[in-house]
């Protein structure tokens, strides 16, 4: 009897853990997928339109030229204790009447944000 209720709550938890990790990954794809990507309608003939998400800095400013205005910020994750991976720190480039080109720990670009009513400011 007690052989198979600990055989039948292992397979339960065995099923469960199964479940609950491939949820947990589709999960995580998805929030990836929104965290990274274009925000925004990127015109054609624009500055932008030249870039793809994954170039490093260097590849962008060579393409479309420097910046008006940058700002460097912190993520949640330099709060987190011994965390030493690269994605503590952002890094946003403002380019007038174009928009904001955000650039992970890593140096590659993450995130573009279209915007034509950009000053050009912080």
């Amino acid at each position: 009897m007690r052989f198979k209720f600990f055989l039948t709550i292992t397979i339960l938890l065995a099923i469960c853990s199964t479940t609950c990790s491939r949820n947990n990954t589709r999960r995580a794809h998805k929030k990836n997928q929104t965290q990274s990507g274009i925000i925004g309608q990127i015109e054609k003939g624009s500055k932008f339109s030249k870039l793809k998400i994954g170039m490093s800095k260097r590849q962008v400013t060579d393409l479309i030229g420097i910046f008006n205005d940058h700002k460097t910020y912190t993520t949640g994750k330099a709060w987190i204790p011994f965390y030493y991976g690269r994605d503590s720190v952002r890094q946003e480039f403002i380019y007038k009447n174009e928009g904001r080109l955000i650039f992970g720990g890593d140096e590659r670009l993450l995130k573009i944000v279209a915007d034509r009513s950009e000053d050009g400011y912080r």
